[in-house]
């Protein structure tokens, strides 16, 4: 019989360290999470996590530009399965469509905090706003599409701190009225 334990497979390893950062970031402050508070909640070494991720700001790092990414492609997606002409529609939508999706609204959680704290997290976002959603607009499109995106980071940024729940039906019946 073999003594020694098998390692666990990297790819598995690091899905799983930012999984529990998820789960420790909804309910600590970012700077509260440690590498030991990590290792509890993952099963492994400090030194096995810092072999993924040296520092606690390269997970957060990861986690928002892979799911800011993530986020960015459902819009592109809505914005064209539904042939919208204005993204800010499609912003609100996608918003609108997710906010009952239980991990959809914990990732939205760690993304709002990593915008909080991190100025360059800021930078990312309004460079991807500028360039995205309120692009070559003349002044009428421009006011539409300023008045979706408020409605749709308001309903975000309620829903992610927990302020208040859209029930399906309501958020259906936004659908319903929102133009494309």
């Amino acid at each position: 019989m073999n003594n020694y334990k098998k390692k666990k497979d990297p790819i598995e390893n690091r899905k799983l360290i930012l999984e529990a950062a998820i789960e420790l970031a909804n309910t600590l402050e970012l700077s509260q999470i440690s590498f030991d508070a990590l290792s509890k909640k993952t099963g492994l070494s400090k030194g096995g996590i810092i072999h993924h991720f040296p520092t606690k700001e390269s997970i957060f790092d990861t986690l928002f530009k892979e799911n800011f990414e993530e986020y960015q492609n459902w819009v592109q997606e809505e914005l064209q399965s539904e042939n919208l002409a204005n993204p800010a529609v499609a912003l609100l939508r996608v918003t609108l469509r997710k906010c009952n999706d239980d991990s959809y609204r914990k990732l939205m959680k760690v993304i709002y905090k990593c915008l909080v704290n991190n100025d360059q997290y800021c930078q990312l976002w309004n460079e991807w706003f500028s360039k995205c959603i309120i692009k070559d607009l003349d002044e009428d499109s421009e006011i539409k599409t300023l008045l979706g995106s408020l409605v749709a980071i308001g309903i975000w940024n309620m829903n992610t701190l927990g302020l208040y729940n859209i029930e399906s039906q309501k958020m259906n019946q936004i659908l319903n009225i929102v133009p494309k």
